[in-house]
C-alpha cells in the first residue's frame, strides 16, 4: 500500500492503545466502529494486559475484519507501545487513540480533511469534553497553528496545548525518530514539541473526544516523580533543539523553565502532603 496516498479516499490507520482498562474499552471500541469515516484499519496495542482486556479484543475482532488485535508480551511503557502501533500502521494518516475515550462518530472526517486541506500540518488535533464533569474544552487557535508560535505557547503555558489524542502524518512521525523511549509515560509530548519546531498543526475547535476520568493509580498523577522528571526533562532537552548555546534568547527562557520546573515541583509536594502521599 502506498502510505503516501493522502486522497479523499484516503485509508487510515486507527492504532488505539491500551492497558488494564477492560472494564472501559467497549466504549472506545463501540464509538470508533460507528464513525461515518468507515475506511479505516483499527490497531488495537494492548501493552501487556492483566485483566480482560485480550478477551474484549477478540471478541470484537471477530466482529469486524478491520481490528486487528496485538498484545505486547510485557509492559514496553506509553512511549515505545505507540512506536509499536506505528510500525504496524499501513496508512499515511494515523489516529492515535486512547482506551476509554468515546470518539464523535465524525472525528475522524473531520480529522482527515483537515489533513487535506492543509498539506504544511503534520498533525491535527480538537476540543474535548470531560465525561465525569462535562467541562469542555475549546482553545482559541486559528485552524491552522504555526508550529513555532505552538512552540512559545507550549513554553509559556508550562504544559502541552496538544493531548496525546490526535491524528499525524505517519512519514512526519519517523522521520522525526519516533517516540523517544527515554520518555516512556510523556513521550507524546516530546514529539509534538520536535514536530512543532518544523511544521505547522490543524486544530478543530469542537469537542470530538470525551476523555474517561483517570483512575486514582493512573502514571500522570501529581505524586509520580517519575513522571514529573520526565515533564522537567521535556522542558529543557526542547529547549536546547530551539535555542543553540550562545542564542541571545536562550538565557531568559532558561530563566522561565527554571521557574516553571520550580512552581510545578512545589505544587506536586504540596498535593502530596494534602493527601498524605508522603
Amino acid at each position: 500500500m502506498d502510505r503516501t496516498n493522502t486522497d479523499k479516499t484516503a485509508k487510515i490507520s486507527v492504532c488505539l492503545l491500551t492497558y488494564n482498562r477492560g472494564h472501559l474499552l467497549a466504549t472506545s471500541l463501540d464509538s470508533l466502529l460507528r464513525q461515518t469515516y468507515a475506511n479505516y484499519e483499527l490497531i488495537i496495542n494492548d501493552n501487556g494486559s492483566t485483566d480482560n482486556t485480550e478477551i474484549l479484543c477478540r471478541e470484537f475482532e471477530q466482529r469486524d475484519s478491520r481490528i486487528k488485535y496485538y498484545k505486547n508480551p510485557s509492559n514496553l511503557g506509553f512511549s515505545e507501545n505507540m512506536n509499536c502501533a506505528i510500525r504496524r500502521a499501513q496508512c499515511e494518516f494515523i489516529a492515535l487513540v486512547h482506551d476509554g475515550d468515546w470518539y464523535h462518530p465524525e472525528m475522524l472526517v473531520n480529522w482527515r480533511d483537515a489533513l487535506l486541506r492543509y498539506p504544511e500540518c503534520a498533525l491535527v488535533f480538537n476540543g474535548y469534553e470531560y465525561m465525569t464533569t462535562g467541562r469542555t474544552i475549546i482553545l482559541p487557535l486559528p485552524e491552522q497553528c504555526n508550529g513555532r508560535a505552538m512552540w512559545n505557547l507550549f513554553y509559556m503555558l508550562g504544559n502541552s496545548p496538544i493531548w496525546g489524542i490526535v491524528m499525524a502524518r505517519r512519514s512526519k512521525l519517523i522521520e522525526a525518530g519516533g517516540f523517544d523511549l527515554r520518555i516512556p509515560t510523556l513521550g507524546d509530548v516530546d514529539m509534538w514539541l520536535r514536530l512543532l519546531l518544523n511544521y505547522h498543526v490543524a486544530y478543530i475547535p469542537k469537542p470530538l473526544i470525551r476523555l474517561a476520568g483517570r483512575e486514582n493509580n493512573h502514571p500522570a498523577r501529581p505524586w509520580n516523580w517519575n513522571v514529573a522528571r520526565e515533564e522537567d526533562r521535556i522542558l529543557w532537552v526542547n529547549l536546547a533543539r530551539k535555542h543553540k548555546v550562545g542564542d541571545p534568547e536562550r538565557p531568559a527562557l532558561e530563566y522561565h523553565v527554571s521557574y516553571i520546573v520550580w512552581r510545578r515541583n512545589v505544587m506536586n509536594l504540596l498535593w502530596c502532603v494534602r493527601k498524605g502521599k508522603i
